[in-house]
């Protein structure tokens, strides 16, 4: 739980198989967080699976977000604050997928910048997808995206090929820097929970037109 004027950064965490009477996974009620690059998967709680924000202001960018009951998240009202950006609240470069996102019918348009994610069933705004993310293996809880050029395997802890490439590599925000992404990157950072990171799956050779 993030409350009462809380600034936590939650990065780098796998949060699975928990169950709330509330939220399964995390509860923001006015705060500011940013829950960021973080597994949120097969949670269920009677509000919410993932994340539910409710009168905060919480930053949502790469995550992957799977498998939740009843949602992936609840988007509540935010908090009115004047030196927050006129954009909305950031829900960038997820994989919200196999749950749905909930936004409560008092929410106004302007109040969450929800773009550049994977969205199963499709949201309509700017650099959205739905497609399929082509996990690993996420019977087994690796969300590792699959790529033909290299994916990191946490079992072996070796970089490994596949036979197809997630169209998730390189289709986050073009304005977000790449972070610690391994080359070839594509200069564009990964959705998901390990883009911008060391384990981010690496893209595929970028054919350049003379």
């Amino acid at each position: 739980m993030c409350m009462y004027g809380s600034e936590a950064v939650i990065t780098n965490n796998t949060i699975v198989r928990n169950f709330a009477d509330d939220v399964g996974g995390i509860l923001i009620f006015d705060a500011l967080p940013t829950i960021a690059n973080n597994v949120i998967a097969r949670n269920s709680g009677l509000l919410a699976g993932g994340i539910m924000n409710f009168m905060a202001n919480a930053s949502i960018i790469n995550n992957t977000i799977v498998h939740n009951r009843p949602n992936a998240m609840y988007l509540g009202e935010t908090m009115w604050l004047p030196w927050v950006s006129e954009g909305g609240q950031p829900v960038l470069n997820n994989i919200i997928w196999q749950n749905e996102i909930y936004m409560s019918e008092f929410v106004l348009p302007s109040e969450y910048d929800i773009r550049f994610n994977n969205i199963q069933g499709g949201w309509l705004d700017e650099g959205n997808i739905d497609t399929d993310p082509l996990f690993a293996d996420p019977a087994n809880g690796d969300y590792h995206l699959k790529s033909q050029v290299g994916r990191w395997d946490p079992t072996s802890g070796s970089w490994v090929q596949d036979d197809v490439t997630s169209g998730c590599i390189d289709a986050g925000d073009p304005a977000w820097p790449v972070g610690d992404e391994p080359e070839p990157n594509g200069q564009r950072i990964n959705m998901g929970a390990f883009g911008g990171t060391p384990q981010a799956s690496m893209s595929l050779p970028t054919v350049v037109q003379e």
